[in-house]
């Protein structure tokens, strides 16, 4: 969950939006900035301008809210991802548009972006089975996505033909990881102190490895 959904945006003003709409703005933002298990319930109900009995009346409790959050993330990921799929676009510019796709992600919070993505990959993270289920629906989802775009490609003689499970791994490994480190997290420069200047001058760099890969120095060339 890399973005704000786009039913909340702009919608975290007071006297905007439903008081639902306010609570899952509120904590979304929150989850963001400090994390899910640093964000109380208190902190939500604050940041919303509401009481905290308030909350209740909406959501059980903090993982059915973040639970709604991962269902209607999912929905507009998979629309946009459709979308891509059903493009005439080559398949090199489906990936292409993949990527872009998941920087404007990265992007939407900045420095903050991956204090949650981080958490939730961590084995430290606790949370109930259906949240551990969602955020496993979200990447497999992306990784179905991308496993599709190759099998296709491949059908359409565009690529080569190679394990598509692999692929797709690969893939999706090498663009979240890419996209991750060009922004800092807070407090660190990111992985590299060189990365951050002309970030994005090194895509095309980094399709040309993506889609060639880096392959081997012949004798001649040594």
């Amino acid at each position: 969950m890399q973005a704000i959904c786009n039913k909340f945006r702009g919608k975290n003003q007071k006297g905007s939006g439903s008081k639902r709409e306010l609570i899952l703005t509120s904590a979304f933002e929150l989850f963001y900035q400090k994390g899910y298990q640093k964000t109380k319930i208190q902190d939500i109900a604050r940041h919303a301008d509401i009481g905290k009995g308030t909350f209740y009346e909406y959501f059980q409790s903090k993982d059915t809210l973040l639970e709604e959050l991962l269902h209607l993330k999912i929905k507009e990921d998979q629309e946009t991802l459709d979308m891509i799929r059903s493009s005439l676009d080559t398949t090199e510019d489906k990936i292409i548009r993949f990527y872009h796709f998941e920087r404007e992600n990265m992007e939407e919070y900045g420095p903050r972006s991956n204090v949650l993505a981080q958490e939730m990959m961590s084995t430290d993270f606790s949370i109930n089975h259906e949240v551990q289920g969602l955020i496993h629906r979200f990447f497999q989802m992306k990784h179905q996505f991308l496993q599709s775009l190759l099998e296709d490609g491949i059908h359409r003689g565009e690529i080569r033909n190679t394990d598509s499970v692999v692929g797709a791994t690969a893939l999706l490994g090498a663009i979240s990881f890419y996209t991750m480190f060009q922004l800092p997290a807070q407090g660190h420069s990111g992985i590299s102190p060189d990365f951050q200047e002309n970030s994005m001058a090194r895509d095309s760099e980094f399709f040309r490895i993506l889609f060639s890969g880096i392959g081997g120095v012949s004798d001649a060339e040594k």
